[in-house]
């Protein structure tokens, strides 16, 4: 496949899951542009940044990372020693905030339905071969959502906005911004507020088909 044609999706999950990544990587990479935040671990930035702020690094790197990609793909399950997976958590949230399509892989029944991740993310599946056969299959896959609009402050009426510029694929909504107007080259957002956005989310209803939100 061509380059130009990948889908570029950023693998969210467990650290120390290397067979998630191994797996994927070996089995689809020739279809999808693979962005792994594991190529650097936090042993590397503490030898070549600083031990002390370690953290700053390596996450401002991982959401430019996330920025980049047109899906994120996180799998999330229950770890062993009561350890909670809380940087993947973080990871769906900055995508969806951000526009980014969130598809989740989990095994247990309990993760897949839970209120907050149904609210965050577009697609589950029980396994990795489910989510990457769908997606390497499907032909309703968004491409390149839009970036996330900037505040801007009108001149003629002081209001406070949001801009983006247009994608060249035409898409234009953003779950989280109402499109106010727009003209050949941007997009005029105002931000939804929580309760409004909860009530579009509820009214879309349940999937015929998977019965997923």
């Amino acid at each position: 496949m061509s380059e130009q044609w990948k889908l570029k999706i950023y693998l969210a999950g467990y650290s120390n899951d290397l067979e998630y990544r191994r797996i994927t990587i070996e089995k689809y990479g020739h279809l999808i542009d693979f962005v792994d935040p594991m190529t650097i671990t936090w042993t590397d930035v503490n030898s070549n940044v600083s031990k002390n702020v370690n953290y700053i690094w390596l996450i401002k790197r991982d959401k430019k990372l996330i920025d980049q990609c047109d899906i994120l793909v996180a799998k999330i399950e229950y770890l062993p020693y009561g350890q909670i997976m809380i940087g993947t958590l973080m990871e769906v949230m900055y995508a969806f905030e951000h526009g980014i399509p969130v598809f989740l892989i989990s095994e247990s029944d309990y993760i897949r339905n839970n209120a907050w991740l149904k609210f965050h993310y577009e697609k589950v599946f029980s396994g990795i071969e489910e989510c990457f056969d769908y997606i390497t299959s499907s032909q309703d896959i968004p491409k390149t959502p839009i970036p996330p609009p900037k505040r801007i402050i009108m001149e003629d009426t002081g209001k406070q906005l949001f801009t983006a510029l247009k994608p060249a694929n035409g898409l234009r909504e953003h779950p989280n911004y109402e499109i106010i107007q727009e003209d050949d080259n941007y997009v005029y957002y105002k931000k939804i507020g929580w309760f409004k956005k909860m009530k579009r989310t509820l009214l879309k209803g349940p999937s015929p088909v998977d019965g997923l939100w």
